[in-house]
């Protein structure tokens, strides 16, 4: 019993070195994926923008169905599959070609979808067992979007397409050594009546918690992309040297990571809903520190209180998400989470930079702050509610 358990252990940390890898192969390329179409290859910023838009709507829209499908046809298929396509999604990137890279970024959301639905499949069962799966797996992401830029200033390059190759031999070196070592699937613990494919993509309208703890989530994944929206943008009319706009990222992953690790034990014992508000709360006061002082210092002040927020709700909204998914349908509600996120990113990504040609610069802050501190009272109405809605 004792070995068993110490082998799931053992796979557990497994999973979380390779989210590490992951995210840092992604990290070495996709910051650069804009400069890479605009200096290199001379690509226009309309077709810049439909590119980047492409690698966004595949890599959200498609867990919709690759999460029911892997419930369906099992986990480990969906990560390797998922690793060997980005590996091919890369490669096409090297090329000068429209039609190709359009193809490549289009494959590498697919398969980013296809090894997240599998993996967090894989997470959300061992979060059942213990509780801090989803806050540990949270750090390996922070560590990955560190140690990505790092190995990217020791490649040898001629502009950026190097880097996207590099990316390219992460992947398919991962995909190789997770045929062999990712955590088989538990064939008892797969869905064991076998739904349609119909009914994994539907039934979640009947769960009315999941549902409603959706729409809830919206201001929440509006304000968590003004992270690469408002604040680089804001940020970069504080500074005179291109590149600056970096250290918000810096700020960001250093804080999340100091946090974790200081906070582990304690808030992995706490109510994922609970978390989830005090987040927004947080939230809500990093908005108004930009009202109170314009500087540059403070405006890192924020991001920082800002990551502080970032950290609690992350991990929380995935760790609810395992509590209430049936059995054998974990990757589908995973996948089905990422609507609120798609929309509550499209409406922010299409807002924030409108924000900033206000003719108050306090409406920004303030408009952040209220949207804020509304989604902790819907999400405070929704824990209210939460004992009396069925699943």
């Amino acid at each position: 019993m004792t070995s068993s358990r110490e082998q799931q252990t053992s796979l557990f940390y497994f999973v979380l070195s390779t989210q590490t890898l992951i995210n840092a192969a992604t990290f070495i390329s996709i910051p650069l994926l804009a400069l890479y179409l605009t200096k290199d290859l001379g690509y226009t910023p309309y077709t810049m923008g439909a590119i980047l838009t492409t690698l966004l709507v595949s890599t959200r829209v498609a867990p919709v169905f690759t999460g029911a499908l892997a419930d369906r046809y099992g986990h480990k298929k969906f990560v390797i599959s998922g690793l060997f396509v980005r590996f091919l999604g890369f490669i096409l990137i090297g090329y000068n070609s429209e039609a190709l890279i359009f193809t490549g970024v289009f494959l590498i959301g697919i398969g980013g979808s296809q090894y997240e639905s599998g993996t967090y499949g894989y997470l959300a069962k061992v979060n059942k067992v213990r509780s801090d799966a989803f806050y540990l797996n949270n750090q390996a992401l922070n560590l990955g979007v560190i140690i990505g830029p790092l190995i990217a200033f020791f490649i040898p390059h001629q502009g950026y397409g190097s880097f996207f190759l590099s990316s390219a031999l992460a992947f398919l070196t991962l995909a190789i050594i997770n045929s062999f070592a990712f955590p088989a699937d538990d064939k008892h613990s797969h869905i064991q009546t076998k739904l349609s494919l119909g009914s994994l993509l539907t039934d979640f309208y009947t769960d009315k918690k999941f549902l409603i703890f959706n729409i809830a989530c919206i201001p929440w994944w509006f304000l968590f992309s003004q992270l690469y929206v408002l604040l680089p943008l804001a940020f970069s009319k504080k500074t005179s040297s291109e590149g600056d706009e970096l250290i918000i990222y810096l700020v960001n992953g250093l804080v999340r990571i100091s946090l974790t690790l200081l906070l582990l034990r304690r808030i992995k014992g706490f109510s994922p809903l609970a978390l989830i508000i005090v987040g927004h709360c947080v939230l809500t006061a990093s908005y108004l520190i930009p009202l109170t002082n314009s500087s540059t210092a403070f405006f890192l002040i924020m991001v920082a209180v800002f990551s502080i927020a970032e950290t609690l709700i992350m991990p929380a909204i995935d760790t609810y998400i395992s509590k209430i998914a049936p059995p054998g349908r974990e990757a589908n509600y995973f996948g089905i989470a990422n609507i609120p996120w798609i929309i509550g990113a499209t409406i922010g990504n299409m807002v924030g930079a409108h924000l900033l040609e206000s003719s108050n610069p306090t409406t920004p802050w303030i408009l952040m702050s209220v949207l804020a501190i509304s989604g902790a009272l819907a999400l405070s109405l929704f824990s209210r509610l939460n004992n009396n809605l069925k699943t």
